[in-house]
């Protein structure tokens, strides 16, 4: 069976995350550590693990769009953490430049937007900086058909 175009543009978030490297260009090697939906309540980062990242996609809202289209609005969230602030800001920075960088996931998708960032600070056995940076991903599919774009 086909991928789905939420899968396909799943896909490419994620080979996009991954670039998130030093040697291409960006401040940060947040793209060495990718990861989707971890329990980081029973399985946080570990300090040599960070900086990290934890990908979630939610739920799309689905609308009707016009001449048997189905419009999806999908939102995924990205948790990072690191050991400076001055790094977090900086992979703000790099996540924004990535997404930028094929803001259509190769025509899968008709947009992507990245929202407001959330800085926060967590206390463990030391001290790291998090943020909650969200993705909206607009799509179109045929009507029914998850498969085909619209």
């Amino acid at each position: 069976m086909a991928n789905t175009i939420r899968q396909t543009i799943i896909g490419l978030v994620n080979t996009g995350l991954q670039g998130i490297l030093i040697s291409g260009g960006y401040a940060t090697n947040l793209g060495s550590n990718i990861n989707w939906w971890r329990d980081l309540d029973n399985n946080p980062f570990a300090a040599a693990e960070i900086p990290a990242a934890n990908v979630k996609d939610n739920p799309d809202e689905i609308g009707y769009h016009a001449m048997s289209r189905d419009s999806h609005l999908m939102m995924v969230e990205i948790y990072a953490l690191s050991s400076t602030i001055e790094q977090v800001r900086q992979i703000v920075a790099d996540i924004e430049k990535a997404v930028n960088a094929n803001r259509t996931w190769t025509t899968n998708a008709l947009t992507s937007k990245v929202l407001s960032d959330q800085i926060d600070v967590e206390h463990r056995e030391d001290k790291y900086w998090g943020v909650t940076i969200p993705i909206e991903i607009y799509f179109i599919t045929v009507a029914g058909d998850p498969t085909t774009k619209g």
